[in-house]
């Protein structure tokens, strides 16, 4: 009839070792989470400090300083790739900075501009319903699922003149 209230049904009681279970399941699932995270985050900056430049690095730089970093786009433009917004920059640091001492420093560059750009791109997405921390922890989370997903991490995040042409573009 209307106007009748109906009392909501008692919650379901659960066994008590149900619930102890399904907590320690999920406080083992999260730290199982958070120490996978952590030993990505390792390897990868072990491999970041490991890194070492190749041929293609020295002859960006070196083409760098001789034509500039506008003339080694139209060069490479003209040659092989319509890239040249990347390659103008790949020539532009390759060119000026000490290869040998500050390589893994650029890379570790451009891997936290790839985090910037998973915690922007995430913060754009959920705007403010998701606490600072929290989106930082899920863009690291991203990054090391990209990471781990790669086939070779070492063509695209662990060599500059394949990072800067490839993968830059995307963070952008």
């Amino acid at each position: 009839p209307v106007g009748v209230r109906v009392p909501p049904s008692p919650p379901v009681a659960r066994a008590r070792g149900e619930r102890g279970w399904s907590r320690w399941l999920e406080g083992g699932g999260r730290l199982a989470a958070a120490g996978a995270l952590a030993l990505l985050t390792i390897v990868s900056l072990l491999c970041l400090y490991h890194a070492r430049p190749l041929a293609d690095d020295y002859a960006g730089g070196v083409h760098g300083r001789e034509l500039g970093p506008a003339g080694y786009a139209n060069e490479i433009y003209l040659q092989k790739s319509g890239r040249w917004t990347g390659h103008a920059l790949l020539a532009l640091v390759l060119s000026s900075i000490d290869l040998t001492r500050s390589y893994p420093l650029a890379l570790l560059a451009l891997a936290l501009l790839n985090l910037g750009a998973s915690y922007a791109f995430g913060r754009a997405l959920l705007a403010e319903s998701v606490p600072a921390k929290k989106l930082f922890l899920w863009a690291l989370a991203f990054e090391a699922l990209l990471w781990a997903g790669r086939p070779v991490p070492g063509q695209t995040l662990y060599w500059f003149s394949g990072a800067v042409p490839y993968q830059l573009s995307l963070t952008c």
